[in-house]
C-alpha cells in the first residue's frame, strides 16, 4: 500500500513538473507576433577583402546602408509579423508585404518576397520585448550583421 501512495505521488509530482516546463517555453511563432520597431544594426567582421575600397564599421546606419544596398537585405524601420504569416515592412519611405516562417528548432527566421525572393535569417534571442537577428553577409564582405528590435 506504502509503495502504491509513493508511486502515484512520483507520477502526480512528474506530471506538475513537465506542466510548468510546458508553461515556461514560449513558442517562437506566437512570441514574435506582433509589432517590431528596429533600434540598433551592428557589423561584426570576419574577413575583409582587398578589392573593397570602402572602410566597413560600426557606425549602424552605414552598416545598414551597406546591407540594404548592396546585399538585398530589408530595408525596414518597422516590422509587423501577423498570426496568417504575413509581413508587412514599412519606413518612411516604403511598405511592403511579405510572407514569413520560423523554421529549424525555432532559430531561423524565413522571409519570402512576392518575386519568390527569400531572405533567411538566424534568430539570436526572441523575448517578449527584443528580437535580435543575425545573417551572413556576401563573400565580398565576409561577416555577421545584426539588427535588433524592440517589441511597440
Amino acid at each position: 500500500m506504502k509503495k502504491t501512495f509513493i508511486i502515484i505521488a512520483a507520477v502526480f509530482a512528474m506530471l506538475a513538473c513537465l506542466s510548468f516546463t510546458i508553461k515556461a517555453y514560449h513558442d517562437p511563432e506566437t512570441v514574435i507576433l506582433g509589432s517590431w520597431k528596429e533600434v540598433h544594426w551592428e557589423y561584426e567582421r570576419v574577413y575583409h577583402s582587398a578589392h573593397i575600397d570602402r572602410a566597413i564599421t560600426s557606425d549602424p546606419k552605414e552598416v545598414k546602408e551597406m546591407s540594404t544596398t548592396d546585399l538585398g537585405i530589408i530595408d525596414a524601420e518597422s516590422w509587423v509579423f501577423n498570426p496568417d504569416g504575413s509581413l508587412i515592412l514599412s519606413s518612411q519611405n516604403i511598405k511592403k508585404q511579405a510572407s514569413w516562417k520560423i523554421k529549424g528548432r525555432g532559430n531561423i527566421l524565413m522571409i519570402t518576397y512576392d518575386d519568390n525572393r527569400v531572405e533567411r535569417y538566424n534568430i539570436a534571442s526572441l523575448t517578449k520585448g527584443k528580437l535580435e537577428l543575425n545573417f551572413d553577409t556576401d563573400a565580398n564582405i565576409r561577416g555577421i550583421a545584426k539588427v535588433s528590435c524592440v517589441k511597440i
